[in-house]
């Protein structure tokens, strides 16, 4: 092995092998929520005030490149950063202080598309007679949208009568986002909420705020 090729790899096993003063931020945690990427973390024990902190991000198929440079507080957003929906991405983060850097933490691996936390969907309701009128409105993305990110994303539309919540009846795997309920009782509220299933994501959406509306004996078009 050459003496130069040498030097670039020892430079590499050392980049996160650097000590020195202060000591490595903790509990660095890579986190996304409607597909933006954020690092989290500790400061170090015994952290002075004037400590500062550069992070670093990459994905499985590039290396490491430059997130927040020299900032003061405990997250840097890596949204920003020309991310891929479909990406697998590691977050590391250094300490600063006079100068001296710490060793890098680095974070846990997370795949946007698998492991994003997706909100749950806005619920409204239209009265028409003795039915309801299910309109359900997707959570906003940082990148992209839902539809374009999980196209058969489904579904799971929860109903019952005002007060008779343990006699619900549910309706699985919608595909469309305005669903008529027509199943009910005249002159009766009933309540209902949403929830979002996709194809890949490990973790199912929130489940929607309780909506409730009456419906009538006379539709709209027989006023």
């Amino acid at each position: 092995m050459s003496v130069y090729l040498c030097v670039v790899v020892l430079t590499i096993l050392t980049v996160c092998a650097y000590g020195g003063i202060p000591n490595k931020p903790t509990n660095v945690l890579l986190t996304s929520h409607n597909m933006n990427l954020v690092l989290r973390w500790d400061p170090p024990e015994g952290t002075a005030n004037d400590t500062v902190y550069t992070t670093e991000y990459k994905s499985s198929v590039t290396i490491f490149r430059t997130g927040c440079v020299n900032i003061s507080t405990l997250q840097c957003d890596f949204t920003p950063f020309n991310l891929s929906v479909y990406g697998k991405y590691t977050g590391r983060v250094w300490a600063v202080q006079r100068r001296e850097r710490s060793m890098c933490a680095e974070s846990n691996t997370i795949t946007l598309d698998k492991d994003s936390f997706i909100d749950a969907p806005i619920v409204t309701l239209l009265s028409n007679g003795p039915t309801l009128e299910v309109i359900i409105k997707d959570p906003l993305f940082w990148i992209s949208t839902l539809r374009d990110v999980y196209n058969s994303a489904t579904y799971n539309i929860t109903y019952w009568k005002k007060g008779q919540k343990e006699k619900a009846r549910f309706i699985s795997n919608v595909q469309q986002n305005r669903v008529v309920l027509n199943d009910l009782d005249p002159l009766t509220k009933y309540c209902v909420q949403a929830q979002i299933n996709t194809d890949r994501n490990r973790n199912p959406s929130n489940t929607s705020d309780t909506v409730c509306e009456s419906t009538t004996n006379v539709s709209a078009g027989d006023t």
